[in-house]
């Protein structure tokens, strides 16, 4: 994808959890400007903690310049009924609303069920990263007939709690879901074959080629990173922890050619 795409190369994360760097991707914004944002990660459903539907995502800012948006995976951007991606710009979701939720059962960690297409609950009992390949690969077809530039936001939650692999079914079934003391080795392998299926599906049809998903790479910092790394922190140690914070303003979007 990155070949045939446009590769972002200093790329930084607002946050080293779910929420922040979420609220971060998709508004543009320093995390903290919202309070959904300082929330590490944002654990239950209140009418605070989540992206304002009246904010200007990238997904809503695509929609008026043209695009078609979609979702499939995991949001963790803030809870029904109050927030969700079909209230902050994308036309079509499925997937989960908390940060991880059990491969099989699909309850999440609060004990909730967490598998909706759009804001209705629905059914599927299989693995958890083959449903989201089954629904991306739809997604990447259908854009493929659209005569306009569309975004999609494609988020796995595999390798997350409770690292699952596609032949824990028993465990899952035994522990209700309770299975965050359990790693499985099978579950990163298997997204990464999944993945190479859905990127498969892009190379399919030609019309991709002019307007498909746009892959961001690695950041790799260069010789100077570690230095001013460290010079950024020493002036942090002396800086007041008081006083008001400097203005900023939401990044610009503008439409491209097409997006992740």
């Amino acid at each position: 994808m990155a070949a045939s795409g446009v590769r972002f190369t200093q790329g930084y994360s607002a946050g080293a959890v779910c929420s922040p760097t979420r609220i971060a991707l998709y508004t543009g914004r320093h995390p903290g400007r919202i309070p959904g944002g300082l929330q590490e990660p944002i654990g239950r459903a209140n009418d605070r903690d989540g992206i304002p539907p009246s904010h200007p995502t990238l997904a809503s800012l695509l929609k008026g310049a043209g695009y078609s948006t979609h979702m499939v995976g995991k949001w963790h951007g803030g809870f029904l009924p109050t927030f969700g991606p079909l209230k902050s710009g994308w036309d079509t979701f499925y997937g989960n609303y908390s940060g991880g939720l059990d491969y099989f059962s699909k309850y999440a960690h609060n004990g909730l069920y967490d598998l909706y297409d759009g804001e209705t609950r629905v059914e599927d009992p299989r693995y958890y990263t083959d449903i989201l390949t089954e629904k991306a690969t739809a997604v990447i077809r259908a854009g493929a007939r659209e005569h306009r530039p569309w975004l999609f936001n494609l988020n796995f939650t595999a390798p997350h709690w409770p690292w699952e692999g596609p032949g824990d079914k028993a465990v899952s079934d035994e522990s209700h879901g309770a299975t965050a003391g359990r790693r499985h080795p099978g579950a990163v392998p298997q997204r990464r074959r999944l993945a190479g299926q859905v990127q498969g599906a892009r190379r399919a049809p030609r019309s991709l080629d002019r307007q498909g998903a746009r892959r961001a790479a690695p950041h790799r910092p260069g010789p100077g990173h570690d230095r001013a790394l460290r010079q950024r922190q020493r002036r942090r140690a002396v800086q007041p922890t008081t006083g008001p914070s400097p203005a900023t303003r939401p990044a610009s979007t503008r439409a491209g050619s097409g997006c992740r």
